[in-house]
């Protein structure tokens, strides 16, 4: 069953802290119309859960993404491949992978003019 449109941050954010942890469904979520995922996934500002969550995203059509501030600091665990992610619309890449075990440009979103490819500095 795929889960119904999200369409602002806070539905994404309620969306998640529903799911208390679970992965099985959130690849497949709509999220297309979002375009503020500042925080949604932060292990600082969610449920703690998040800090060892780790689950597939790359499903996830977030072209119409501006801001990507914190989406995933301080999710530690987090290590997923986001290569085929279309940012070309984003404004704001800092800090969307503080904290976490993206160590390299292996699992990041291909970069457009003005960011860099190594998303460890993000």
């Amino acid at each position: 069953m795929k889960h119904p449109a999200v369409t602002t941050n806070a539905e994404l954010r309620a969306a998640v802290v529903a799911t208390n942890g679970q992965t099985e469904q959130i690849g497949t979520w709509d999220v297309s119309l979002i375009e503020d995922f500042n925080n949604v996934l932060s292990g600082t500002s969610g449920p703690t859960w998040l800090r060892t969550w780790n689950p597939d995203l790359s499903g996830w059509d977030v072209a119409k993404g501006k801001d990507f501030h914190n989406m995933l600091g301080s999710a530690h665990s987090f290590d997923q491949d986001l290569s085929e992610w279309n940012l070309s619309q984003a404004t704001r890449l800092d800090g969307m992978f503080h904290n976490t075990d993206m160590d390299d440009a292996t699992h990041c979103p291909a970069p457009h003019p003005g960011f860099p490819a190594d998303c460890s500095a993000w």
